[in-house]
């Protein structure tokens, strides 16, 4: 992603120790830490999210494991913090959801169950 030097100091500076507090109705929540992932609705939190997980989506277009459209590949459409995977067989997403957890673990983050599920 070009970033280099001290570039990453600021990544690093804006999510350490990041408190953050939810409005609802015009009032305030107590303050809690955020321990992963980025900060929910931060202009900048969907950016950093893609340059975090680009890794992962590189594996599985360079592997051709997912689905295309034409020679477009789209097996991993990612929004903002939420990645998709798509895949034409239950082998290719078996071995896409292992990437994803050897990924996981390599970075050390944790997969939401409550966010998982399979159609």
């Amino acid at each position: 992603m070009n970033i280099t030097g001290d570039n990453w100091l600021l990544f690093r500076a804006w999510y350490e120790d990041l408190t953050t507090k939810v409005k609802w109705e015009g009032n305030f929540s107590r303050g809690f830490k955020e321990k992963q992932g980025v900060r929910q609705g931060g202009v900048w939190s969907p950016t950093a999210y893609k340059v975090f997980i680009n890794s992962l989506l590189k594996i599985y277009e360079e592997n051709k494991i997912g689905s295309y459209i034409g020679s477009i590949y789209c097996g991993a459409p990612t929004v903002a913090d939420d990645v998709t995977l798509i895949a034409n067989d239950p082998y290719d997403l078996q071995t896409m959801i292992n990437i994803q957890m050897d990924h996981a673990n390599k970075f050390r983050y944790t997969i939401s169950e409550q966010k998982s599920c399979v159609y």
